[in-house]
Order: structure tokens, then sequence, then C-alpha cells
């Protein structure tokens, strides 16, 4: 199946160095800016096994949401199945995997998490776009949280979506906005009881009921730690003035309802 694997890497994310011995180049491409030659903190390198078995859950979705499936390519296979293992292997590490867009604004990061489809690197790049200086793209699609004492920190990784917007940076976590489109933008801030389902919704869950434990229990320490807003908007640079004015401006009432 594999092309001849090429020579052995490593990566720095979230302050672990990851090897990687691949089948195909596409991994290295996609993690170049991401190498170093610190020595190796675990290995996630992956079989031809691992790979079919990526497609293998494709084609499973793609039949329980009665949908055609897609047939990928291996290389682009190798890299989710590289992922997969980092992220099973690092909430052991207390870092786990959160599905969301992450930006920097000035030095601190705010992750937009939603379902896919409803606007998140949409809302990622209206902010970039209305304060073009003061913010980076830290993720836009699987950004990594790890913690430095209680502090959450959002990581960037290699896997940044297919707008690849992402910098090999880690910023603490200041807010989390869970986005729904709405005709109206308006955003505010929710308890935890009422993110709580959209936080383990969107979280990576790895296999295993002690790592399943840990996940909720890392999950429970980021939302104590992260103030979490409920965010109605249209796309539209309003929508992301507004947000950052709440955020880091004027203070919200909390509200019940997500």
């Amino acid at each position: 199946m594999a092309e001849a694997e090429t020579d052995r890497f490593a990566i720095r994310i979230a302050g672990i160095t990851v090897g990687i011995r691949p089948h195909y180049q596409m991994i290295r491409d996609i993690c170049r800016n991401y190498l170093t030659k610190d020595p190796e903190d675990m290995d996630a390198s992956v079989s031809c096994d691992d790979i079919l078995w990526e497609q293998i859950q494709s084609d499973r979705e793609a039949a329980r949401e009665k949908r055609p499936a897609c047939k990928f390519d291996a290389g682009y296979l190798e890299t989710l199945a590289v992922y997969r293992k980092i992220a099973e292997n690092l909430i052991d590490r207390e870092i786990f995997l959160f599905h969301g867009s992450a930006i920097a604004y000035k030095g601190s990061g705010v992750l937009f998490t939603a379902v896919s489809g409803t606007g998140k690197s949409t809302h990622a790049s209206l902010w970039k776009e209305a304060f073009p200086d003061d913010v980076i793209y830290v993720n836009d699609d699987k950004p990594l949280i790890r913690f430095d004492g209680d502090v959450p920190y959002v990581c960037g990784t290699p896997w940044n979506g297919k707008h690849f917007r992402g910098n090999p940076v880690e910023v603490p976590l200041r807010a989390i906005c869970f986005l729904e489109r709405g005709t109206e933008n308006g955003v505010s801030r929710i308890a935890k009881r009422d993110a709580w389902p959209r936080m383990l919704q969107q979280s990576y869950h790895p296999a295993g009921e002690e790592r399943f434990v840990r996940l909720m229990e890392l999950l429970e320490k980021m939302a104590d730690n992260t103030e979490l807003y409920a965010l109605c908007c249209r796309p539209d640079r309003e929508a992301a003035i507004l947000a950052k004015k709440t955020i880091y401006g004027e203070k919200s009432v909390v509200s019940s309802e997500l």
C-alpha cells in the first residue's frame, strides 16, 4: 500500500516532541512548520492497517449519514491516522484535542466552536479582517489544549483545516464562544452547565474508560478557568466587533441558556 518510507522526523506541538516515521510525503509536508531536533517524548508512527482503518471509518460514517462515501488518498489518510494516535496518547499528558477555530488577540486566545458548517472559520476570519494588527490564527480546525497549572493554553498544530490557517504558537485561552447562526448579532456569558454538552461534543473522545474520565476532568478544568460565551451572529464584521467588545471590554450578564 505504501510508498517507500521517507526519513523519520519529529515535530513539537503543545510542548511535546512527537516522532513520526512516515509512509507518504504528505505528512512531512503539512508538518514542515513544526519540525524540531529535540529528543522525542512519544512516537506517533502508524501502520498500513491504521491508514486503511481511517478509510473504513469514513465509509461507516457515510453509511450512517446516508451519503455517498468518499475515497481518500492514502497520504491524506495517514495524516488522519497520525493525529488520531497523537490525540489518543496526549490525554495521558493532560492535553486534548478540541474542534474549533482558535485565534490569538493581543496574546490571548479565543476559541470559536460549533457543529460543522455553522461558520467557525468565517467568524475567525472576520476578527482578522476587523483587527488585522492584533489577531493571528492559532489553528482553524483541530487545536490542542494543554495546561500550565490551572491555566488552559490553546496550541497550534499542523492539522489546521482546509484553509491551512494556523501558526506554531500557544497562548493562554481567555474565552470559548459557542456559535449559532442568527439574523441579529448577540453575545452573552453562559454558565458551565449550559456549555458542557457542546464542550463534550466538540472534544476528541479517546478510547478506554480511564482516558475518557480524564478527558471529562480536563474539560471541567478548562471550563472553570475560561470565560464561556454564546454567540448568535450574522457572518459580518459587526459580529466580530461586538464579540471582541464583550470579551475584552464591557462585562456581560451570565445567561442560563445557550
